[in-house]
């Protein structure tokens, strides 16, 4: 991880293959409707400031309610389109932060090339409104990032973000407690075994 990647040098094609991996979740924003799930997070997200006991079997979801009921009190007048644009925010966030942890590895043209690749394999997806999904994916990707900076640099302050990201996780969605527990086994396996490094 120590290596910083090619200097940031973009051509026309580079920034075009970036540009779409960007755009590419806001051209799904408009397709479908869906009244189950999409329906109860929505509600979810309307109810959390104003009735608390109708979001308490999502308790589970506390950290994704409250970025959704915060992005419903600043964009509530746009609806479902409103909501799918935090989708689509939170993706092309995610490419980003991709295309960014990746380039340090290669150049910058494949990395562009794979978000874009990427982005459209992911947001070709049934589920284009923000979720648990969502929320827990860009937090991931950030934990990944901050940890690899906090690795390659030595770096307190990446590892403290990490950290955050990392304890964030279980807000977003309960289940991520067993994704930080699978990713945390074979780091500690190496700490208590140091013969298996």
């Amino acid at each position: 991880l120590s290596h910083q990647g090619p200097p940031l040098t973009m051509t026309r094609v580079d920034r075009v293959a970036l540009g779409g991996a960007l755009v590419v979740p806001w051209l799904f924003i408009w397709q479908g409707l869906d009244f189950t799930d999409q329906g109860y997070l929505l509600t979810g997200y309307r109810c959390f400031f104003r009735h608390v006991e109708a979001t308490e079997d999502s308790g589970s979801l506390w950290l994704t309610n409250l970025i959704g009921a915060t992005w419903n009190a600043l964009f509530g007048g746009l609806g479902v389109v409103g909501v799918r644009a935090l989708w689509a925010l939170c993706m092309s966030l995610g490419m980003l932060l991709a295309f960014h942890f990746v380039r340090r590895f290669t150049s910058v043209r494949v990395a562009a090339l794979a978000s874009l690749v990427a982005s459209v394999f992911l947001s070709d997806r049934r589920e284009t409104w923000f979720s648990y999904n969502t929320s827990s994916s860009l937090m991931f990707m950030a934990a990944a990032m901050s940890t690899a900076y906090a690795v390659s640099q030595r770096s307190v302050p990446w590892l403290f973000g990490a950290g955050v990201w990392i304890g964030a996780l279980p807000f977003a969605r309960i289940p991520n407690l067993l994704a930080v527990g699978l990713v945390a086994a074979p780091v500690l396996a190496a700490l208590l075994e140091p013969a298996r490094r």
